[in-house]
């Protein structure tokens, strides 16, 4: 029972530092720690720098939890330089199309702190629920938006 019980803990620590290679030659750690409901204060710093021990470089944070600030906060606090750990944030649903995009990826990096941020994601193709129906977005121009928005420097 001892081996099994070793066998997966190598499994796991293991994948913890496992990552892919993206299309652009950028390297993803395949296993994170998203801070989702995490609160934003001590919970969040203890649990981030407990990951870090851990072996976590994957922290996904998104503008939605209010969280983005602290998490920058404690990476910069520890001591892995910038270019060992993955950053990914996420545009909120209400800011879709090319301007609300492009301002919201903006105050994300400024939030996070760190430089930059290595994946931006769209959280949701649909706004989310606040009135009772679901409106649908034009995802062509917050796309243009992100891609544009890399060629600024901050």
């Amino acid at each position: 029972m001892k081996s099994i019980s070793k066998k997966c803990i190598n499994v796991a620590m293991s994948s913890i530092h496992h990552k892919v290679t993206l299309n652009d030659g950028n390297k993803i750690p395949t296993f994170g720690l998203g801070v989702y409901a995490i609160d934003n204060g001590p919970e969040l710093y203890n649990t981030v720098n407990h990951a870090i021990k851990t072996g976590y470089r994957l922290f996904d944070c998104a503008t939605k939890y209010k969280n983005e600030e602290m998490l920058g906060k404690t990476l910069k606090e520890s001591d892995l330089k910038r270019e060992n750990y993955f950053v990914v944030s996420k545009l909120n649903p209400e800011n879709h199309g090319f301007m609300l995009a492009k301002k919201n990826i903006k105050e994300s990096v400024e939030k996070v702190g760190l430089g930059y941020i290595d994946l931006y994601l769209i959280h949701s193709p649909k706004k989310w629920k606040t009135s009772g129906n679901m409106e649908s977005i034009d995802r062509t121009k917050t796309r243009r938006s992100s891609k544009k928005y890399w060629s600024i420097k901050l």
